[in-house]
């Protein structure tokens, strides 16, 4: 068993020749070069995935109205039906996720979270 003779996935090229277009692989589609986006992982099941828009950029005002909110108001009721006082959310240290309007909000919706460390 040998391939001797036979047709070769690879194709090596010649000096000074060009590669047959039927040798050339063309890509069909380009994977985006970056992409954001925001999940929650509880014990019941994880929350929905939020993505960013590549051109958005990720303020307080962003964070609070397109992450926290929908996990407070949509999320967290239905992993946690009339159990919501159970929940603690924690996010990383981002200075976004961070400021006093997403801290006031979450007080406000009674959301037990794990602030940041000074």
């Amino acid at each position: 068993m040998n391939d001797y003779g036979g047709i070769r996935d690879c194709y090596y090229r010649k000096k000074g020749k060009p590669v047959p277009e039927s040798r050339t692989k063309m890509w069909k589609q380009k994977f985006p070069k970056k992409m954001m986006c925001a999940a929650g992982v509880s014990y019941r099941d994880p929350t929905s995935i939020y993505f960013v828009p590549p051109t958005s950029k990720v303020d307080s005002a962003f964070f609070l109205n397109n992450i926290v909110k929908p996990i407070v108001e949509k999320d967290i009721p239905r992993l946690y039906p009339g159990e919501e006082h159970k929940v603690i959310l924690h996010f990383d240290s981002a200075s976004s996720h961070t400021t006093s309007a997403v801290y006031s909000y979450l007080k406000s919706k009674k959301v037990k979270y794990i602030g940041k460390e000074d």
